[in-house]
């Protein structure tokens, strides 16, 4: 079990950052909000059925829960196929101009951009934030006497209102023409959300919880945007810099949930309080990066 993790823990950070590298070929920056969006509901999508179907229906359904991840591994290699029919992207001024350079020289390109260190920052904070807060929101509730359907169905509601939301806000993105003032509003949701959960009781609960989940998925798509729209960065270099934001997020999401469940001991709601803090960090370094220069199409 533990290699089988190890092994998806290697490799899913590979299948996103292809993903990223191939939308930012495909399509122009006017678009590019749209279409990480689009991506990202995808996400917010599997996780909603993920969590509303699995345990309630699939699992007593097919006898537990190893076929449950066999069938999730079996829908997911199948998933792959498709990609054999599908044709290379436009050639276009998105070819790179760079010529070939070696993992090692991109890593060294891209992690030596100011603005893509500080990103990483800001990611490790907000996604430290709420991966933590989806860990332990359902344990939390059951704690305070929520019965398992509520507990499961705050977390699906969650999803939902990110699914729902995530290509509004995205496409909004694309035309504001700031990315960077609209990630401010999602982060500044995403901290009041969770700092809401750290005193709520009753029907601010899921106050808080929708209020988080409707700007989630909306965050990451716009936030990967401008990571691919950094000076320096654009569809050469996308797959490296996503990677590079997303491995420094990692950290965080590694560290975040083990220090805010310290918390617990004081008070259950008081992790949430920590993860709200983590989220202001990401905000500062957030606030310190510049503006990304929008891609123009020729």
């Amino acid at each position: 079990m533990v290699v089988v993790v190890s092994l998806g823990g290697a490799l899913i950070p590979f299948i996103i950052m292809n993903g990223l590298k191939i939308i930012s070929l495909w399509f122009p920056s006017r678009q590019l909000g749209l279409a990480n969006g689009l991506s990202a509901m995808g996400m917010a999508f599997g996780f909603f059925t993920g969590s509303m179907l699995s345990a309630t229906l699939l699992s007593p359904l097919l006898g537990g829960w190893r076929q449950v991840l066999i069938l999730y591994g079996v829908l997911g290699a199948s998933l792959s196929i498709p990609w054999i029919l599908v044709l290379p992207p436009p050639q276009s001024k998105f070819a790179i101009e760079e010529g070939d350079i070696s993992m090692r020289q991109a890593i060294i390109r891209v992690a030596g951009l100011k603005n893509i260190q500080l990103l990483g920052m800001t990611l490790f904070g907000v996604n430290g934030c709420v991966q933590s807060v989806l860990g332990y929101l359902p344990l939390y509730l059951r704690s305070i006497g929520w019965d398992a359907l509520h507990a499961d169905g705050a977390l699906s509601a969650f999803h939902i209102m990110s699914m729902i939301f995530v290509v509004p806000i995205a496409r909004w993105s694309d035309r504001l023409g700031s990315r960077k003032r609209l990630l401010h509003i999602t982060v500044s949701m995403i901290i009041a959300g969770t700092g809401l959960l750290s005193v709520a009781n009753g029907a601010l609960i899921w106050v808080a919880v929708l209020m988080t989940g409707l700007v989630r998925d909306a965050f990451m798509a716009i936030f990967i945007t401008m990571v691919i729209e950094t000076e320096g960065v654009g569809p050469a270099y996308a797959g490296t810099a996503s990677g590079f934001v997303i491995a420094i997020s990692g950290i965080g999401c590694f560290l975040a949930p083990p220090l805010g469940n310290s918390f617990a001991e004081y008070h259950p709601s008081a992790p949430f309080a920590f993860w709200a803090a983590l989220a202001v960090f990401g905000m500062i370094w957030l606030s310190q990066s510049s503006k990304p220069s929008m891609l123009k199409q020729v």
